[in-house]
């Protein structure tokens, strides 16, 4: 846990810490990243999702994204650790002149499911461990410089687990906040 912890922190040092750009402004290279919406999963099971994220912009293409989510799927609650790689298609699809942007993304991850009927137990790391992965697409709306709106739609697929969950779907609205 100490090694997580000092990678995220040196991290988030180096990207903070970056260079200048030509205007003399500090890198915009780094967003924050919060939503909150619902999910379902295997048919009729809804509930609630959230996650919060930081990404870094190598390019005007590419972006790498970190983020911590819980999700709340009929009686489960799934806490995720999720890597992503981001590809800006804005520019792609002509809407560079506009306040709109759409992007896509995919990433895998680590998650713990909790649920008091399959897994009695108080241990905070009781429960059944996964791998995850994500994949999904975000339209945008730009408010200003610094805040976008976004609406995210991702797919969570689970592997290593219980047979009786296995994925869902995340629909999230959320800001993005740009250093």
């Amino acid at each position: 846990m100490k090694y997580i912890n000092l990678t995220i922190c040196l991290l988030i040092a180096g990207v903070t810490f970056s260079q200048k750009n030509a205007f003399g402004n500090k890198s915009t290279k780094l967003s924050l990243d919060i939503h909150a919406g619902v999910n379902s999963g295997n048919g009729i099971q809804t509930g609630f999702a959230t996650n919060i994220g930081l990404s870094y912009a190598a390019s005007k293409l590419i972006q790498l994204r970190g983020d911590f989510g819980n999700d709340w799927v009929g009686d489960n609650h799934i806490s995720r650790v999720t890597g992503h790689v981001v590809m800006n298609l804005t520019e792609k699809i002509k809407l560079d002149n506009t306040k709109y942007g759409f992007a896509v993304h995919a990433g895998t991850g680590f998650s713990l499911r909790k649920n008091p009927l399959k897994f009695p137990s108080d241990n905070i790391f009781s429960g059944d461990k996964m791998v995850n992965l994500v994949f999904g697409a975000t339209p945008s709306y730009k408010l200003n410089d610094k805040f976008t709106l976004q609406v995210d739609i991702s797919y969570v697929q689970l592997y290593l687990n219980s047979p009786d969950l296995s994925g869902y779907l995340n629909t999230m609205l959320g800001l993005s906040y740009k250093f």
